[in-house]
Order: structure tokens, then sequence, then C-alpha cells
């Protein structure tokens, strides 16, 4: 970042941030709107999904830009790639999800079809229940846990009339962030932004805000082997030190070659290679291995070995490992427009610290130590067993 220009402000209610590098060959712009399928409507679950399709296949100059789309449980992330030369076509095509208009009857049942069909390779994959599963038990009261329950059915009686008006409802400005990235100057980025923005009707209903689904309910992983399962909530800071510190700390834990993987190395196991749920950086940490005798034996090296090893001193090196780590990972990240925007949407929303390697050298070791002994010591341990997700109890 250091041979960067960086302008953070806010455009019509939304937040902008544009990042010129002047070496990058390519404008890349991340939209996210913080409206998920927890919004969905009760009969009619798949409604978000479904409007992320649409909002794609209708965007402005869709032919000039390449767009892709993911909706989570409170967020709907765009992105896009053009040319620097078609950077207003770029942003033109990401704002245009605010614009909410009638579109034909045939695109509706295609995206219809195609999210079912998203849905279907989903449930193909069971292991990515598995982190939302320990979720709706370790953090019911958060949206972690909460599924996309989208049925044939709930999404036959989404009509073209029901997403333009959930566009209309939902799909603001206010409490969205825009990221852009490209070696064209940040002031014209904005001046884009903002001619796009001027266009955007209010909203249908001002006083409103995306509904809130009821807590989450617990669930089972039918169809995946058994394994034995560590989890644990990472503290809410907001602080740029103590957001780069909980990262580090994260690292510390969960990257690879840290601690867990460590401490399964010396049990003679390895994990399932997951350790964060899908989309999100900072709630909750879940790390899973097969079954077998090794369960008691890696239960006490996490829960006791790690934190004392790490609270009397010996956390030095093991954070001076993990600071290495990630200032490679951010580092080759930062390479890309597309990985530099991703980053940048993370810090918008304050769930990640500022993308400068610098201010990774710079972060406490203490802190570090500190929250990654916390998580460690907070931590609870699940199992697996014919596809049915219990707590273990484990003796301290």
């Amino acid at each position: 970042m250091s041979r960067s220009t960086v302008l953070e402000t806010v455009v019509g209610g939304l937040t902008v941030v544009a990042v010129q590098v002047p070496y990058f060959r390519s404008c890349v712009g991340v939209l996210s709107v913080p409206v998920g399928y927890g919004a969905d409507p009760a009969g009619q679950e798949g409604t978000a999904h479904l409007t992320e399709h649409i909002c794609v296949a209708t965007a402005a100059s869709r032919g000039r830009v390449q767009m892709a789309a993911r909706t989570e449980v409170s967020a709907t992330r765009y992105s896009a790639r053009a040319t620097p030369g078609s950077s207003a076509a770029l942003i033109a095509a990401l704002t245009s999800a605010f614009g909410a208009r009638p579109y034909p009857a045939e695109l509706h049942e295609t995206e219809r079809r195609a999210v079912l069909t998203e849905n279907a390779r989903v449930r193909d994959q069971p292991q990515l229940q598995i982190a939302p599963a320990v979720a709706a038990r370790v953090a019911p009261t958060l949206d972690l846990g909460l599924r996309d329950t989208t049925t044939e059915t709930s999404i036959g009686a989404v009509t073209p009339s029901d997403i333009v008006a959930f566009r209309q409802r939902w799909y603001r400005p206010e409490g969205s962030v825009l990221c852009l990235v490209s070696p064209n100057d940040p002031d014209k980025l904005v001046a884009e932004a903002d001619a796009e923005l001027a266009a955007v009707p209010p909203p249908a209903d001002p006083g409103r805000a995306p509904g809130q689904r009821a807590p989450a309910q617990p669930f089972d992983v039918p169809g995946w082997s058994d394994c034995f399962i560590w989890a644990t909530t990472t503290p809410a800071v907001t602080a740029p030190a103590d957001l780069l510190a909980r990262q580090l700390a994260t690292e510390l834990l969960t990257g690879r070659a840290g601690l867990l993987d460590e401490e399964s190395s010396a049990v003679g196991t390895r994990s399932t290679g997951f350790a964060t749920l899908p989309g999100r950086h900072a709630d909750l940490l879940v790390t899973a291995w097969p079954s077998g005798s090794h369960r008691e034996g890696l239960a006490a090296g996490l829960r006791d070995k790690l934190p004392d090893v790490l609270s009397n001193g010996g956390g030095a090196a093991a954070v001076g490992r993990a600071r290495a780590r990630l200032r490679t990972s951010v580092a080759f990240e930062q390479q890309s427009p597309g990985g530099l925007a991703s980053m940048l949407v993370r810090y918008a929303l304050g769930q990640g610290a500022w993308p400068d390697v610098r201010e990774i050298d710079a972060a406490a070791d203490d802190r570090v130590v500190e929250l990654a002994v916390r998580m460690l010591r907070e931590a609870t341990f699940w199992q697996i067993a014919d596809g049915r997700l219990g707590e273990v109890a484990v003796q301290r």
C-alpha cells in the first residue's frame, strides 16, 4: 500500500473507498450490501439469493463489465472487473443494484432455476454445514448459524414484483460499502460514483430496516462422517490495533502451520482443512479432525498445554511465525486488484485491519498472546457421530 493513493468518503449515503495503484492494469470494484438471506420473507426463502442473480443479470453496462456475486446471511457481495478506461461502466454496473426496475418473466425463471442448482451443489457437500451447525449452538443469537432454507416451493412463491419490492426496500446506499481499486485517480472514481448515485430513487420505506430472523435453531449434519471439533468465538474488538492483534491471534491458532496444526501433528492426526465460516473472518473459528483415539490428547493440548505455554513466555516465537505468515499472505493478496478490494471491504465493515504489512510488524506481541489464550480457554469441543452433532464434555 506504500505506493497507493487512498480516498475514503461517503457519497449519497454510500461509503466509498477508492485506491489508486499505478501499476495495476484493471479496475475492480466490490459492493457489499447489508442484506442477505437472513432477511428472506417467511414462505419466500430464496428471495435474497434470487435478487442477487437478477441484479447481476440486469446490471447496467453488463457487456463491458465482468460481474460475480455471493449471498451470505447478512450481506450480499457484488464484484466487478473492467479495463481502467471503463471505470464509469463498472461503477454503473455495481450501483445499478440500488435501482430496482421491472424485468422479463423469462429471466426470472432462468435465474430461479440457477439458484436451485447452486443450492443443490451445496447440499451435496455436507462438510460446508459443519461450521454453521456448530455456530447455531455456540452463538445462536448471532446470524452465523442461520441456514439458507430455500426450497423449490419457497422460491417458486417469489414473483418478479416481489424482487423489485425487496430491492426497493432493502437495497440502499446507506449501510453499504463500495471499494474501488484501479490505476485511476480516486477523485475521478468518486465523481463517477456520485453521478450514478444521483439517479438512485429514495427508499420506498425509509423507516424500515432489514428484517431479523429468529435465533438459529440447532441442526445436525447428515451425510458427514464422524469427526471431533474445536470451536471458539473471537473477541469483539473495534480499535484498529486490536483488530490487527485479533487477526494475528487467529493466524497464530488456525493458520496453516499454526498452533492447532502443530498440536494435531503431535498426536498423530491432521485437521480437515477449514478454520473459519465461509465469508466470515472475525466471529467464530471452527476446526475439525477425524474422530479417533487421539481425541483426548488433542483436547488436553488445546485446553491446557497451549494456553500455559503461551501465558508463560512461550508465545513470542509463535507470534513471530504467525506474523511472517500473515505478512506474506497480505502482501500476496495485495498484488491483485480483486484481492486488495476484498481486504478493503473487510476493513470498511470493521471486520479486519487496514491492509498494510508495516502495521503487522508493529502489533504488540502481548496483546496477540492475550487474545489467543482467551480463545483457547473459552473454546468448546464437539463431535459428529452418525451425522448427529453434540457437545463433548472435556475434564478440566
